[in-house]
């Protein structure tokens, strides 16, 4: 649901300057309007209708955060195109698509990028590469299962409640296919045990039983560990 606000705005944006660039003006202020929708209104009605048909696949998805992501994100599109639309009729009331195309600030910008001097195009591209090292030692990678929940919301409560005082709410499952001992077995759930998680379920006798009669022997052991995210916690799972 993160990615809704910035999906709509950059399809909202790209509609919106479309209808803005119109070669023609009229004194009616209708016929104005009117001749702008019939030639680039109804492009961007498709434009819009086809990346609304895209997101809506999702709602064929078993996975109910799909499901919604689509609907809610075709739903905002068709609002968002009507949002532009009206918001372009009061361009046209006011006369600010004239102004719009008299101003020559744009213009006179990008020729002050094109004319720029070396010595300011040098502190131009020290700042660029600052900031570029300053967003990388700043780059971390998480993969916290809270990050797409209200963080408001009484469920993120019952999350946290869950995952600080019961062990934590990620699942991990441990499988040994090499028919390890008792002693073996002890040995790492005592690891598991001492990297803060819980074992909530170990099949090695039940899978002894049963595979005693087909000759292999496989071991479960399913556990939880808090919803830390970080990559080096994960590679212990890796590891293990």
């Amino acid at each position: 649901m993160i990615l809704i606000p910035a999906i709509v705005f950059i399809i909202t944006i790209s509609d919106f300057m479309h209808l803005l660039n119109s070669d023609k003006l009229y004194k009616n202020k209708f016929r104005s309007f009117k001749y702008q929708l019939e030639k680039i209104g109804m492009p961007v009605f498709i434009t819009s209708l086809t990346t609304a048909i895209g997101f809506l696949s999702f709602m064929f998805s078993s996975l109910v955060p799909l499901f919604r992501f689509g609907v809610i994100t075709t739903i905002t599109i068709f609002i968002s195109l009507i949002v532009i639309v009206v918001l372009y009729s009061f361009i046209i009331e006011f006369n600010i698509n004239k102004n719009i195309r008299s101003n020559k600030f744009l213009d006179d910008l990008i020729l002050s990028f094109i004319n720029i001097k070396k010595s300011q195009f040098y502190i131009l591209l020290a700042s660029f590469i600052f900031l570029s090292s300053l967003a990388f030692t700043n780059f971390r990678v998480d993969n916290f299962l809270t990050d797409e929940i209200n963080k408001k919301s009484n469920y993120i409560k019952d999350i946290s409640f869950f995952d600080k005082e019961f062990g934590g709410i990620k699942p991990v499952t441990f499988i040994i296919n090499d028919n390890p001992s008792r002693d073996n077995l002890d040995s790492l759930e005592n690891i598991i045990l001492s990297h803060n998680l819980v074992i909530d379920f170990s099949s090695d006798f039940l899978s002894k039983k049963i595979s005693q009669n087909l000759n292999n022997s496989q071991y479960t052991i399913k556990a939880r560990m808090q919803d830390i995210g970080q990559v080096n916690q994960r590679l212990f799972l890796m590891i293990y």
